[in-house]
């Protein structure tokens, strides 16, 4: 019985010791070039679908500014870091069929082209090209499938921005 115990004890202190994976995100995480203020405009947008720059932007914006690390600022003077984005692709495609060949689900694709760059001598600090994908269900008309499109694209964009966050901070 005791040396059921003794097992039992030191197989919980090596699954302490292992870890689980998980860890406190240290409150004074800085972005690269040690930027602690920044600014975020307007993404640029080449896609076709209209108002995705807003949207993404202001997911990015409220994820910084939420991010305990770093100020968020609206003017470039009182920046250090800028964080530019250009939404590349946007696509939809069919990607569920019922059996009489009918879509039952898109899938919707945002590709997005991010740089932070030193306000003072417009140095890149940090790249990287982010994409994420997302579902929503075909509607039985237009009105309703355009709404779980928007639906999707606020998840998408949602998602987007905190990846570009997590990347920043992991990338340096």
């Amino acid at each position: 019985m005791m040396r059921l115990r003794l097992r039992a004890l030191v197989c919980l202190g090596l699954l302490f010791l292992a870890g689980c994976g998980y860890h406190f995100v240290e409150r004074q995480q800085i972005l690269p070039g040690q930027i602690r203020s920044i600014e975020v405009p307007i993404f640029q947008n080449v896609t076709a679908r209209p108002f995705l720059e807003t949207i993404l932007t202001n997911h990015v914006r409220s994820r910084f500014a939420r991010f305990t690390g770093v100020d968020l600022v609206a003017d470039s003077q009182q920046a250090e870091g800028r964080l530019l984005g250009k939404i590349i692709a946007y696509d939809v495609k069919a990607t569920a069929f019922d059996a009489q060949d009918n879509i039952i689900e898109y899938t919707a694709t945002l590709q997005v082209d991010v740089t932070l760059r030193q306000v003072s001598n417009g140095k890149a600090l940090w790249k990287n090209l982010v994409s994420w994908d997302g579902t929503f269900p075909a509607g039985i008309d237009k009105n309703l499938q355009e709404v779980n499109q928007n639906k999707a694209v606020e998840e998408i964009t949602e998602k987007i921005a905190g990846e570009i966050l997590y990347r920043m901070l992991d990338d340096f």
